[in-house]
């Protein structure tokens, strides 16, 4: 992840080229059950790793946005010590 908002561009992916072409595949499959299973696979993976990049980025891009936008800081607490607290 990149360290400065102003060269930040999200979700940039490596090989997005080969990304892209595995969603066409799912588009053009058939309309048959083997098909349609098929392009649901495709499609459940590819929100996956979608939300997994959006997750694993997601609290650096908001201590980017708060801070260069917003000139403030942002304090999260972890969640292993939340549920501890509880």
């Amino acid at each position: 992840m990149n360290k400065d908002l102003n060269t930040y561009i999200p979700f940039v992916h490596d090989n997005f080229d080969f990304k892209k072409g595995v969603i066409e595949l799912a588009r053009k499959q058939p309309n048959t059950f083997e098909g349609i299973h098929t392009a649901t696979l495709i499609y459940v993976n590819s929100i996956d790793y979608i939300s997994r990049h959006l997750l694993e980025n997601l609290l650096h891009m908001t201590y980017l946005v708060t801070h260069y936008e917003l000139s403030a800081i942002v304090f999260v607490k972890p969640l292993k010590n939340l549920i501890h607290d509880l």
